[in-house]
């Protein structure tokens, strides 16, 4: 991966014409390597590529959008066994009025029926990464051969699918029961049929899933990816998603991530919230990442809706259980679903917690049926929907050598360790920095009903204090110590370096890890991307289809990987690339277009689109699908190879591609997705001739509505740096929901939008918004000065040109964040740019849009539900850290405007603003204010109706102000959005200003002291002066603002200064604290220890400046005692003798002072 600026003042230079590169041929898409390896940030051995190479491409993935993998609604008659709406009646349990049933589109006879409605569950699951077994007689389904993954020989499987034995991957999955199912909480009678595709309803799955909950031995199917939900337009879906999950640590948790308040350092685990992507659907049923909750719902996430909400079941369950509702009343789209959960977004969407959600309509339906004789469709026929339409998922994933799917482990980093060393990109060296710790916590055995009642550990911070708690505390409590602190171990309390991790830090040698705690914070990566193709569950994948057109759906289901694929036929170029311009490099191939197989895009994530558009390649970044017909006539008995096209590392947009001979190398690593066997004869032959061939333009539906957009938003994506040191991806800067920081995003019901998404990181984001459907309006460069940084505005008090601090303030405190009002983000475009329109691949409905570095990126909607959601970056290591931000439809009306906003000059650059009439708490004042002519206004700190205001440059300012929302707003309450603005009354000319803040750094007795004064403003050369107080005793103040001299006095001075510039004078007071000199008053020797007895002892100081931090800097303390940075020495020693050494204790002024100790161990 690229490196990092951890500043937000790295804006890629280069807007557009990404000069062109010299492109290779690759000559193998398994590069002779290693079978396995040890990659950056991992813990654990891993398969390389090339363990796979001898039977890749052999694993046949299942067809998403089979009726094979598609759920069966419920009938009515076990609908209502389970407490679903069976009524038409309206009632506070069916406020819709649904009934539900399965109609004769799912093979039922329930024709009263007006909803789909399905029990759906979550369970963690053993997975082979092949379905060939399947095949068994104790299951009996054939057709989907393959070995799966191959181990470290790269000749062995992992799993032996004949006996169905031997290693395999650990995943989470969806899914439902078959035959006389039980539901998770039911109590009433079992199903006659559970949600399971019919395929499915008698397999016997107990084998490979996580019993802890629900019935302990079900029939059905539970899969990564999950099976499909197949919608229809205005038919209502209603869905129990039911959480079975043990509370099992996915892969690479971030305990230190935000989780939200109910979620102590991101636990429990098994928390789960299903969002349905792309739905249009109200907030309750829209999986809102607090809205999470616990199997049984034994523990809710603080965002968690009251049940008054929903629909619920009325009988079988105990309590009654949400059932989550679906209008479908959007257009055909490829809707997807997966889980939302905050903090463990990403690891539960890695673990395989994701699914299609195909929703058709009458256009669409037209489009596969034709009448008279000969006729051809423009889509595969209905009736052939399930061969010849197809749902692939692209994803990539990691494996260990056991085949469990594993994701990187970076370290989280103590970055204010004084030892830390930092490269240019402001990353802590490895073996520099500790690692921030954390401490394994013992489970409870008698869990509550509902929970894990299995002991279970859990990752909680660590400190000295809490260690000793726990050395002394239960006796469960010391078991676990004595188990995770042996002896061996804490050598490296004090000291824990990479060694702890796997790495030695002095000579970079691998070393087996050790479970020694405290243990290394696992990190969220900035990005993750994984080492092997996976697509709809398996690895290196290949389907079989006929010598005719195909329909196929194509899900972006990386977490950072952007695709760009290319179907090639067999035998053509391998790179299909452009080597460069002039003489064809050596090892480089030409491009030719006649061997590529193009697609033709007919529908984006939102619906049809009005044109069939052919293109070459399409990129799919994580989030998004898209729609597209396939044509293998011709071709039987041919392979045809997906391949990829993109990097192995952040993708920077399509624009670097809209030119052939300007596109990225092929991965190294995923260099093909998958293949297609074409078969000979198409089967069964009369499908061959109905669909027509396609056609570039060819015409599908009539053209969307004009939105016209009454207000525009502008938002900025912009990289920060956290309270860790990380580089952390935002919107405006501003994390999902820090406490004290409101919804800034507060949109009056029913009104059209224009967004534009200014985007100053160096990478393209995949955006998306939940509840709508947007239409894409253009791209334009944005406005960045000779360094490359963005011009525009931020989203904090004082940023200029910039988007703020580079580091958020998380130390701030609630009532400071809330005094703290943030400003919409505002932009220059570039100088002479134009807006790029949309290609016609991107005219049509989306919901996830690519914003390219270094553009505005407009789109344009409506929204009409009123509620709290969310939009986010779906980079899903993005999203968790922190690329999210609520915004909230309102049902009432704006705030009214300030009547008045008087401003009063108070001289010294200050002003005094007052807002009238003021308001009552909840509701706050924003006052803003620019130089005259400056484009981008500034928000003053404050909130009240009376505020003072420091300008911080000399200039002629204006004022305005406005009303807006309570900084914490309550979830889910419908209030009123801001008001207008208020222009002030006045303007006001600013001037001198001395910028130098008090108290000036102490300094010990008797050293230099070498400090300056600085003023701003005012038109000729300041002069300064001493005008009240003392400086300190043998420091000169001088007129040039400088103190100098060695200080021979402890104490505190004040003393005022006062800058003179012609006729403007300005004061200030300042305090210097002169610090005696440190001492250590501990005498020696220590008193002594005995071997086996706990010793207790501590290293106390004198004088100085305070805040001391102890050191052992020479010599030993005895064997078995640890001496902690408060300078306490605690432990068991385990060997005698007397030890030497000598402590060097630091106070806040960084003097430091040393004494030798002597402590005997008997």
């Amino acid at each position: 991966m690229r490196a990092r600026s951890s500043t937000t003042k790295r804006l890629l230079k280069h807007i557009v014409g990404i000069s062109a590169m010299t492109l290779c041929a690759v000559s193998s898409v398994f590069a002779a390597s290693p079978n396995t390896e040890f990659l950056p940030d991992f813990q654990v051995e891993t398969l390389a590529p090339a363990s796979q190479a001898a039977f890749a491409w052999k694993n046949v993935a299942p067809n998403a959008l089979a009726d094979y993998y598609t759920y069966l609604p419920m009938t009515t008659a076990d609908a209502a066994a389970v407490g679903f709406p069976t009524s038409a009646t309206v009632t506070a349990q069916n406020p819709h009025g649904v009934i539900c049933g399965r109609d004769a589109a799912h093979g039922g006879s329930d024709v009263a029926s007006t909803a789909d409605c399905y029990i759906i569950t979550l369970r963690k699951l053993e997975q082979p990464m092949s379905l060939d077994f399947l095949r068994n007689p104790l299951i009996g389904i054939n057709g989907f051969t393959g070995p799966g993954l191959i181990g470290a020989d790269g000749l062995t499987p992992l799993f032996d699918t004949d006996t169905l034995s031997g290693s395999t991957t650990t995943a989470y999955g969806y899914g439902s029961g078959g035959v006389n199912w039980k539901p998770y909480g039911a109590s009433g009678p079992t199903l006659a049929q559970g949600s399971a595709p019919a395929a499915f309803q008698n397999v016997p799955i107990s084998a490979f899933t996580d019993n802890t909950f629900g019935d302990p031995a079900p029939k059905g199917i539970w899969h990564f990816p999950a099976p499909s939900i197949k919608a229809t337009k205005d038919r209502a879906v209603l869905v129990q998603w039911l959480n079975e999950l043990p509370n099992y640590e996915p892969v690479n948790l971030d305990p230190s991530g935000d989780c939200g308040i109910n979620t102590e350092s991101c636990y429990p685990f098994n928390r789960i919230v299903t969002h349905v992507h792309g739905a249009h659907v109200g907030p309750e049923s829209d999986g809102l990442a607090l809205a999470w909750y616990t199997p049984n719902y034994a523990l809710v996430g603080e965002g968690a809706f009251q049940t008054s909400d929903y629909t619920m079941s009325t009988n079988g369950f105990s309590p009654p259980v949400p059932i989550y509702y679906y209008p479908n009343s959007q257009e055909a789209a490829t809707v997807w679903y997966h889980d939302h959960a905050v903090g463990t977004t990403h690891n539960n969407v890695a673990m395989g917690l994701a699914g299609f959600w195909p929703l058709s309509d009458a256009v669409e339906d037209a489009l596969k049926t034709c009448v008279g004789v000969g006729c051809k469709t423009v889509l595969p026929s209905t009736a052939t929907t399930t061969d010849f339409e197809l749902g692939f998922a692209f994803q990539d994933r990691n494996f260990d050598v056991n085949g469990k799917m594993v994701m990187p482990a970076a370290a989280i980093y103590d970055k204010t360790d004084p030892n830390c060393v930092f490269d240019a990109n402001n990353n802590a060296l490895p073996g520099t920095c500790k690692r921030l710790d954390f401490m394994k916590q013992l489970g409870n055995p008698a869990a509550a009903a509902g929970q894990d009642p299995n002991p279970i550990v859990h990752k909680i911070p660590y400190d000295a204090a809490t260690l000793a708690s726990w050395q002394n505390g239960t006796t469960a409590q010391q078991a676990d110590y004595a188990l995770n602190f042996p002896a061996s171990c804490q050598v490296n309390l004090t000291n824990t370096f990479e060694g702890i991790a796997g790495v030695d830090p002095v000579t970079g040698a691998r070393v087996p890890f050790t479970q020694c705690a405290p243990f290394p914070g696992t990190s969220n990566t900035l990005e993750y991307f994984g080492n092997m193709p996976v697509v709809n569950g398996v690895t290196y994948a290949v389907y079989n289809v006929d010598p005719t057109v195909y329909r196929m759906r194509l899900l972006g289901g990386t977490d950072s990987r952007a695709w760009i694929a290319q179907l090639v036929k067999q035998g053509a170029t391998p790179s299909m690339m452009n080597c460069g311009g002039g003489a064809a490099p050596a090892g480089c191939a030409v491009y030719d277009a006649n061997a590529i197989i193009p697609f033709f895009q007919v529908g984006s994530e939102q619906g049809l689109l009005t044109n069939m558009v052919q293109r070459s390649e399409i990129d799919l970044m994580p989030g998004e699908r898209i729609d597209v017909l396939v044509d293998f006539s011709g071709l039987g008995g041919t392979t045809v190879t997906m391949k990829n096209l993109g990097d192995d590392a952040p993708y920077s947009g399509r624009f670097d591609f809209d030119n052939i001979a300007t596109r990225q190398p092929t991965s190294l690593l995923i260099p093909e997705i998958m293949k297609f066997k074409v078969r000979p004869v198409a089967t069964p032959t009369p499908v061959t001739s109905n669909v027509q061939t396609p056609v570039d333009g060819a015409p599908l539906k009539g053209a969307y509505p004009t939105i016209t957009p009454v207000k525009t938003r502008t938002i900025a994506l912009i990289e920060i740096t956290d309270q860790y040191g990380r580089t952390m991806p935002t919107i405006d800067g501003r994390g999902y929901t820090p406490p004290g920081i409101r919804t800034t995003e507060v949109i009056p019901i029913n009104q059209h939008e224009q967004w534009d998404i200014v985007n100053t990181t160096v990478d393209a984001h995949p955006m998306h918004l939940h509840q709508v459907a947007f239409q894409a309006i253009d791209r334009q460069a944005i406005a960045v000065d000779a360094n490359g940084d963005a011009l525009a505005s931020g989203f904090m008090a004082g940023a200029k040109y910039t988007f703020g601090a580079d580091v958020f303030p998380y130390d701030q405190t609630v009532a400071a964040r809330q005094a703290s009002i943030f400003s919409e983000s505002q932009y220059l475009v570039a100088p002479g740019s134009t807006p790029i329109p949309v290609a016609a691949y991107e005219v049509g409905l989306k919901d996830t849009i690519q914003c390219p570095p270094g553009y505005v990126t407009r789109v344009k909607t409506f929204f009409d539900i009123a509620g709290d959601y969310v939009w986010h970056c779906h980079i899903l290591s993005h999203e968790e850290h922190d690329m999210m931000r609520p915004f909230r439809v309102t049902s009432t009306a704006a705030l009214a405007a300030p009547a008045s906003a008087t401003v009063v000059d108070l001289g010294n650059g200050q002003v005094q603003l007052t807002v009238a009439p003021a308001q009552i708490a909840p509701i706050q004042h924003v006052v803003q204010y620019r130089v005259v002519g400056d484009p981008f206004w500034l928000t003053n700190a404050a909130s009240t109706s009376v505020q003072t205001v420091t300008l911080p440059t000399t200039g002629t300012y204006e004022f305005r102000a406005q009303f807006v929302e309570p900084a914490i707003q309550s979830v889910h309450a419908n209030t009123a959005p801001d008001s207008t603005f208020t222009a002030g009354n006045a303007q006001v000319n600013y001037g001198l200003t001395i910028t130098t803040t008090s108290p000036r750094p102490s300094a010990p007795v008797n050293s230099l002291v070498n400090d300056v004064i600085i003023a701003t403003g005012g038109a000729g050369a300041n002069s300064f002066a001493v005008t009240a107080g003392t400086v300190p005793t043998g420091v000169t103040f001088f007129p040039n603002g400088q103190l100098y001299g060695v200080a021979t006095t402890p104490g505190t001075f004040n003393f005022t200064v006062t800058v003179t510039n012609g006729a403007a004078t300005f004061s200030k007071a300042f305090t210097m604290v002169i610090v005696s000199n440190l001492n250590i008053v501990t005498a020696s020797p220590l008193t002594g220890g005995t071997v086996g007895a706990l010793y207790s002892n501590v290293i106390t100081s004198s004088l100085g400046a305070g805040g001391y931090t102890y050191a052992v800097t020479a010599g030993t303390v005895p064997t078995g005692v640890v001496f902690f940075t408060n300078g306490q020495l605690y432990g068991v020693p385990t060997v005698a003798g007397t030890y030497n050494f000598t402590v060097t204790v630091t106070d806040a002024a960084a003097q430091t002072v040393s004494k030798a100790f002597t402590v005997t161990v008997l």
